[in-house]
């Protein structure tokens, strides 16, 4: 007779390991792998001839630009989605797009550095005039001044402007180092979904931002989250939905910025929406559109988004942040630290901004990685199930989660699990219930199924791989009539409250998002400003208050970012 004990299955001495990618890597695989695609796709011949790639994926973009039908086009990008999954170096076609890129967004930022310092010359009085020259060797700033007096006799005289074009050629010749530190009313760091936000409102009040990010586009996790199609936000945003250390310090934000707030974003950009289940909503065209349509809205509100740019020393003297960036000096009497988490390194992310917080005194609150599959020890007898999935209640923490579970090679996986990886700690064992909407001792005290063998009953309810593995041998052939209690109390514990405790999560490098962060008690909890710099902003992911499955933490970017570029005063 089975022993009428609970069972939790040691993890400590587990070396469980499995190198083969989870499903949900996959699809982030192949999302950014098609991204990758698209990108070649606007290439012309001559410089996909110089791209890594082999002849059969060159001649397959090139088919593609010679097609015209939308569903020609569709299938042809699979195609070519298969071939770089097959024979690319997707790392080595990565670097050289962002090399061609990198081209650009440095020739686009030197334009604008020579246009602003010529047009700032043109208009400067004299002694303003000898602060912008300050930097250039003697012959340079002679030159410089001669010919802005030119352009502005030409400009007094409308005559033909010259002169003019002369000085803008003359500046933009200089090297960028020379050039005097641009200073705007904000700099912030990080072009993602905060940063973004921050930028767009702060812009749309009247204030200058510069916003740097070390990646070549804006935006890069929205552009892959919820498969492509963003969970920009969820129907039912509560604090509840919410983890960190100090509790109730996202509630006012939310309650600032509501789930319509958002929606009708998505409406001034003519972005469709769709309501799923849980409450999530997604884009019903890829997040891409939503990221380009916020940098434009950046750009249309005075924002200058300056990527390829990594950040070096930044300082705070005579009430200005010195931010030295690998394209120049920024100044600004406002910081805003948007850089997010370290979860999904694949796509840039660091600790970089938390790191940053520490030089201003700040305290971080270690980081752990969450909304990630979680690993089960070899010795777990449930291993082998690897694509079972079933609705199920998962406790952990003193929360339980009615979502889907999915069975994984490594572990544990879908909605249930990670949501509860946000609550699970190291050690800590996670309690199942398989069948939360039929209680077992239910189903067996039902006359109907007195006749039937236990396990012939409860593959009826659960999925037939796992009933096998829950029910005993001892049990499976008896009819459900024989049963004693305590055989039947066995099965309901078996079924309702397994347990097990996990090794570890999957990483950072599987984690959607990762809990902790600045710690926020030095933070202004409605503006968002360091309580020990003034002047000093965060927003997004690098707080350390980190929302669960479902939109949440899209939502949380949108609220502070939005919080930071409202609490700005002229």
């Amino acid at each position: 007779m089975p022993p009428k004990k609970r069972y939790q299955w040691d993890t400590k001495d587990s070396e469980f390991e499995d190198d083969r990618p989870s499903r949900s890597q996959k699809k982030r695989d192949s999302t950014a792998l098609q991204r990758m695609g698209e990108e070649l796709t606007t290439l012309g011949s001559s410089v996909l001839a110089k791209m890594p790639l082999t002849p059969n994926i060159r001649e397959a973009v090139l088919e593609w630009q010679r097609l015209s039908s939308h569903e020609g086009r569709r299938r042809q990008m699979q195609y070519i989605g298969r071939l770089m999954r097959e024979e690319a170096d997707p790392q080595a076609v990565r670097d050289a797009l962002d090399a061609i890129k990198l081209g650009h967004t440095g020739e686009t930022a030197s334009f604008k550095r020579s246009e602003k310092l010529r047009d700032d010359l043109m208009n400067a009085t004299d002694a303003e005039m000898d602060t912008l020259l300050a930097a250039f060797s003697a012959e340079d700033a002679t030159e410089i001044r001669d010919l802005t007096a030119k352009a502005r006799n030409e400009r007094e005289h409308s005559r033909p402007p010259h002169a003019y074009r002369a000085l803008f050629r003359k500046l933009k010749s200089l090297p960028a180092e020379k050039h005097p530190p641009m200073i705007r009313d904000a700099v912030i760091l990080g072009a993602g979904a905060a940063g973004l936000m921050c930028a767009m409102t702060a812009g749309r009040r009247g204030f200058s931002c510069a916003v740097i990010d070390h990646s070549p586009v804006a935006g890069r996790k929205v552009r892959l989250a919820g498969g492509g199609k963003g969970n920009v936000t969820n129907r039912y945003i509560s604090p509840e939905w919410y983890v960190g250390t100090q509790k109730g310090f996202p509630d006012t934000l939310l309650k600032r910025c509501s789930t319509d707030f958002v929606l009708s974003m998505l409406a001034s950009f003519g972005i469709e929406w769709e309501e799923r289940e849980y409450g999530q909503i997604f884009c019903t065209v890829q997040a891409a559109r939503l990221v380009e349509s916020m940098a434009a809205a950046c750009r249309n509100a005075g924002a200058e988004l300056l990527f390829n740019r990594t950040f070096g020393e930044i300082r705070h003297e005579d009430g200005l942040f010195s931010v030295e960036t690998s394209g120049g000096t920024l100044q600004a009497p406002r910081l805003v630290i948007a850089t997010g988490s370290p979860a999904w390194p694949a796509c840039g992310a660091t600790d970089g901004g938390m790191r940053l917080a520490r030089q201003w005194g700040h305290k971080v609150v270690p980081v752990r990685p969450v909304l990630a599959p979680l690993l089960l020890p070899e010795s777990w007898p449930l291993h082998g199930l690897a694509g079972v999935s079933l609705p199920a209640a998962v406790s952990v923490g003193g929360r339980t989660f009615r979502f889907p579970l999915l069975f994984t090679h490594k572990g544990l996986s879908g909605p249930a699990i990670l949501q509860a990886s946000c609550f699970w700690r190291q050690g800590e064992a996670l309690h199942i219930d398989f069948l939360s909407d039929h209680p077992a001792l239910e189903l067996m005290h039902q006359p109907e199924h007195g006749k039937s063998t236990v396990l012939g009953l409860f593959k009826k309810v659960l999925p037939t791989r796992l009933a096998e593995r829950l029910i005993p041998g001892s049990l499976a052939s008896r009819k459900v009539a024989q049963l004693a209690k305590k055989d039947r109390e066995y099965l309901a514990l078996a079924i309702h409250d397994h347990m097990v405790t996990p090794s570890r999560s999957e990483g950072m490098g599987h984690a959607e998002a990762a809990a902790g962060g600045v710690d926020t008690s030095d933070v202004n909890p409605r503006t968002l400003e360091s309580r020990k710099q003034p002047g000093l902003y965060f927003a997004g992911e690098v707080l350390d208050v980190t929302g669960l499955l479902g939109g949440y933490n899209l939502h949380w970017a949108w609220a502070s970012g939005k919080a930071v570029g409202e609490s700005w005063k002229k």
